[in-house]
């Protein structure tokens, strides 16, 4: 540990910046005459701690932003699929109820098969926001699926397993401060073993000033 008088101290995290900087500034306009600092590089620094204090503000206001539509959307969502369905099981219901106006609205859907051996799943959506990471897949009739991620897009490794999309990668990244280069895959799983092909690899930056 250094010794009182050694070493310059900057904060590694960043919810720790802005309370340092607007010290220090203060600090160093009361020193200004004693130390020979300028009259035009205080207000350097002072538009610097402005501009850091605005643009942290808005990150802030922007992932809050995020997640409220991202809540409202699945409320929106949810409604109108059930009010949908309340339809499709009153028209079921009736006494003219015909499989073919079903098919053709769309609830009645004859799928084929699935091939183990070749079923593949799909990353519909990889969202970044506050906090986590939101990977979205189809699910279709299988069981669910495993997750696999990688920081270099090579070494996957399991990080969950999934039964109902969406996915919620809430890991911290792996050097404070530091954006996160993630790649992610998906298995289809039964019996909770891995089965079919791997899924296309989705990559995304997960920047410090979002999660």
């Amino acid at each position: 540990m250094p010794k009182k008088g050694e070493g310059t101290f900057y904060p590694k995290k960043e919810g720790e910046v802005l309370g340092f900087f607007t010290n220090a500034v203060t600090r160093l306009v009361a020193l200004a005459t004693k130390y020979g600092i300028d009259a035009a590089t205080i207000t350097a620094l002072q538009t610097h701690y402005t501009n850091m204090q605005v643009a942290y503000n808005q990150a802030v206001a922007d992932a809050t932003a995020a997640q409220n539509c991202t809540g409202i959307k699945h409320t929106v969502f949810a409604e109108g699929r059930d009010e949908l369905m309340l339809v499709f099981k009153q028209i079921q219901l009736l006494p003219n109820f015909d499989e073919n106006d079903a098919e053709l609205i769309g609830f009645r859907v004859i799928t084929e098969p699935v091939d183990l051996r070749t079923v593949k799943p799909v990353i519909t959506g990889v969202t970044v926001k506050y906090g986590m990471v939101i990977i979205d897949w189809k699910r279709g009739s299988m069981q669910g699926v495993i997750i696999y991620s990688s920081y270099d897009g090579k070494k996957f490794t399991e990080i969950g397993r999934d039964l109902r999309s969406p996915f919620e990668d809430v890991r911290p990244n792996l050097v404070e401060g530091q954006p996160d280069e993630r790649h992610y895959r998906l298995a289809y799983m039964k019996d909770d073993k891995p089965i079919g092909i791997p899924s296309e690899i989705s990559k995304v930056i997960v920047d410090t000033s979002v999660v």
